[in-house]
């Protein structure tokens, strides 16, 4: 099988080592195993410097102990096969035939994803269920579980790795995928875009499992070559996730799937498929069925009867594991008492329509603190619940719905409990929380101490219109911390029109106030005016919009601000000499609607105090709009500048008469830019 040439990027002998050793060792070096470095540096050389194959190698010492086992790989006769012929890196072949049996079945099985193709574990794990790959030992009665086991084994043996975009995806490298590809042969197959008829593509009868890129509109000509595979027993267009509608040709489901009689996966996830043909029910292996962003509203069981979506009885499914949003009815449907014992339960749980429940006692039966694997919850009332009667209820409804301590994400929706949250928001147990949004509650008057929470990066607060005061009682209860927020990441405040005043009320030490706060957003907190210093000293990106013009006075040191953007401050006139002067990484500053800003270095501020600015914007704001009149210079770094008065239509309604660039300057974009003269 031949496969393309990558260029490999090398490390440095010591470098390669250090990463063996952090992966079979999980330690920096080799200092506390003398008997185990020679044979490390061996294989360094063996491998060729490659971090790739020193991660997977290392992955595969970690299970051997001994300097014996060691050299086993060392002297590996794999490392003896020619690498031209196969195009697979030796060491990727050793660490792939040193996995257990079942976990490279696994493995294999990834031949069907494109290369890049950034898939989700739990996904994948039913995959691994519908194809029986997960033959679990008597000791672990969930397959859900096993699966997840050897999706860790694999990652924690870099055959899959995290995606460098998205957190929760997973990727795996080129050369792993051509390896998956190499193992699996011809029993998993990927239909690439230029394969549309049987003369272009020669598809074997041997294969399995196949995937395909989805077009927009899949057209039956294309995939018609898969009438010859009889024993096909995954369809899977991918991506499985997205957005977009696709179309789907009626000769598919009428003609294709019914004849591809050994499916056991089939996903129309995203398709304009309205109903399913009766005889889709005669694919008696089939194990999993995705269905998801279709148009179908019910499924025919029989040509007479019909199973509803919100299906009563669900209750009695016990052993349910993934149910990620339920409709709370009024006197029919499913209510809050149905999730009793769904213990099991997993993931992600959105209870929409709370505003029905009338019974405390309702919301107490659902018992969500035994669900310990359910560590994302969203709980939505309806936004234009007012009455007082509600108010008392929400109250005791949410303080009834405290989850397992476990719990990593949580959002709140227009709860309106008046004055506080229930006080299990913020309690210290929930120290595994990274995410909490708080949208809509517009009687609460008091912010909980969210500050307590250990591991909580990312805080949104929005349309809190109660809150006039952000102080003590948001960092904790009393508790004795050392400082609050210590792994807070993005805070985002938005649309509180009574906040007047945020105070501090604990001693900042060297690091400052969220010591590790990489972005905030203030925005629509236009009574917003008296704000205690704020030292943040590893801010990168700071937004603020439609709020009083003190609040940037209040910003003493930012000196790893990257990114400032400034929008509809009425008021204000200039930023303070000292605030501009202290953000020596600043490289993107952005002003909009500021109509009262005069230009910059009519302030004390010279380009030279913004040596580091990449990209200025200046729109809407008609006196700093002439910064670039004759007198003005710019900051020798500059690379794009957008500066103009907007029209109604959008465009620019506005340049500078003279426009002038310091010879300084060197490249410069200038968008929608007529003519600009250089000195």
């Amino acid at each position: 099988m031949g496969v393309p040439a990558y260029p490999l990027n090398v490390l440095a002998e010591e470098d390669c080592l250090c990463l063996l050793a952090q992966y079979a060792l999980r330690t920096r070096n080799f200092d506390a195993y003398p008997n185990l470095k020679v044979i490390g540096e061996d294989i360094v050389k063996k491998c060729g410097r490659l971090p790739l194959a020193a991660k997977t190698l290392g992955g595969l010492l970690r299970t051997k102990n001994s300097p014996n086992e060691w050299k086993t790989v060392l002297n590996s006769k794999i490392w003896e096969l020619p690498e031209h012929k196969s195009g697979i890196l030796p060491a990727l072949r050793l660490s792939y035939q040193h996995l257990p049996s079942q976990l490279k079945q696994m493995f294999a099985y990834c031949a069907i994803f494109p290369k890049d193709y950034e898939f989700d574990k739990d996904e994948l794990v039913l995959l691994w269920m519908a194809e029986g790959f997960l033959q679990q030992s008597e000791g672990m009665k969930y397959m859900e579980k096993f699966g997840d086991s050897c999706f860790s084994e694999l990652l924690s043996r870099s055959f899959i790795q995290h995606s460098s975009g998205k957190e929760s995806k997973f990727v795996m490298h080129d050369l792993l995928n051509d390896l998956a590809q190499f193992v699996a042969g011809e029993i998993c197959f990927t239909l690439d875009d230029n394969m549309e008829t049987k003369e272009q593509c020669k598809i074997s009868t041997k294969i399995r499992h196949l995937s395909f890129i989805r077009h927009k509109y899949e057209v039956y000509k294309r995939i018609k070559v898969f009438h010859e595979l009889q024993g096909l027993r995954t369809f899977l267009p991918v991506p499985l996730k997205s957005k977009q509608t696709f179309y789907l040709s009626n000769n598919v489901l009428l003609n294709l799937l019914p004849k591809l009689r050994c499916l056991r996966v089939l996903s129309l996830s995203g398709y304009n498929v309205y109903e399913l043909p009766d005889s889709i029910g005669d694919l008696k292996h089939l194990r999993y069925l995705n269905l998801s962003r279709t148009f179908i509203k019910w499924l025919l069981e029989s040509k007479y009867s019909k199973i509803r979506r919100n299906a009563q009885g669900i209750s009695r499914l016990t052993c349910l594991q993934t149910l990620p949003k339920i409709l709370v009815g009024k006197s029919s449907g499913f209510g809050l008492g149905d999730l009793n014992g769904l213990l099991f339960l997993k993931g992600m749980l959105s209870i929409v329509g709370l505003q029905n429940v009338v019974d405390v006692r309702v919301a107490e039966e659902a018992n969500l603190s035994w669900k310990q694997d359910l560590d994302e919850l969203e709980f939505k009332w309806k936004s234009d619940i007012e009455d007082s009667q509600h108010e008392g209820l929400q109250i005791s409804v949410l303080d009834m719905l405290r989850p397992h301590r476990e719990l990593k994400s949580l959002i709140i929706e227009f709860y309106k409990g008046i004055i506080m949250f229930p006080r299990w928001i913020g309690d210290l147990a929930f120290c595994k929380t990274v995410h909490i949004s708080l949208e809509g509650c517009t009687k609460c008057m008091f912010l909980p101490p969210l500050g307590q929470l250990p591991l909580l990066k990312i805080l949104y607060i929005r349309s809190m219109h109660a809150v006039k005061s952000v102080g003590a009682e948001f960092y904790s209860n009393g508790s004795n911390l050392e400082i609050p927020f210590p792994s807070l990441e993005i805070l985002w405040f938005d649309k509180m029109p009574e906040w007047e005043e945020w105070s501090f009320s604990y001693n900042v030490d060297r690091r400052g106030h969220f010591p590790c706060l990489r972005k905030l957003t203030i925005c629509n907190c236009p009574k917003l005016a008296s704000v205690s210093n704020l030292r943040l000293l590893h801010l990168h990106n700071l937004e603020i919009e439609e709020c009083d013009d003190a609040i940037l006075k209040s910003f003493t040191e930012l000196p790893s601000l990257t990114t400032l953007q400034i929008q509809n401050i009425v008021g204000l006139t200039h930023l303070q000499k000292e605030l501009m002067n202290g953000m020596v990484s600043l490289q993107v500053l952005e002003f909009r609607n500021c109509a009262s800003l005069v230009p910059l270095w009519k302030n004390g501020i010279t380009p030279e105090n913004l040596s580091s600015l990449k990209r200025l914007e200046v729109w809407g704001c008609p006196v700093l709009v002439h910064l670039l009149e004759e007198d003005q210079r710019l900051p020798c770094n500059l690379e794009r500048l957008e500066v103009g008065l907007l029209s109604k239509s959008g465009e620019v309604a506005l340049w500078p008469e003279k426009p002038y660039i310091s010879q300084e300057v060197g490249n410069l974009e200038l968008p929608k830019a007529c003519a600009f003269f250089r000195g």
